[in-house]
């Protein structure tokens, strides 16, 4: 599935439910969704009556092996993951 494809999904659903995309347009940025490939980051942010709301899924997608030794690496230097993160609630601006 494309990026693009999505997008559309997502704007088809926002329509179905009177809303509108808080990204679409936001400085010129030209999606409903805010997509990165590599690491398959999904952003979302929409806005119903007048509220703002913005949730995003971030997905790992490596081997196995790679996966261990990137997390190795990161304890030894003090970088750490945060496992539970719940995300926020925007309000009614942007």
């Amino acid at each position: 599935m494309k990026t693009k494809e999505l997008d559309s999904i997502v704007e088809r659903e926002l329509a179905q439910r009177e809303a509108k995309s808080s990204f679409k347009g936001y400085h010129g940025f030209p999606g409903n969704l805010c997509v990165s490939i590599n690491i398959v980051s999904l952003d979302f942010g929409a806005v119903y009556n007048e509220w703002q709301g913005s949730c995003a899924l971030t997905l790992g997608l490596v081997k196995p092996e790679i996966f261990r030794r990137l997390f190795s690496f990161m304890w030894k230097t003090e970088v750490f993951v945060m496992r539970e993160y719940t995300g926020h609630d925007i309000g009614m601006r942007l």
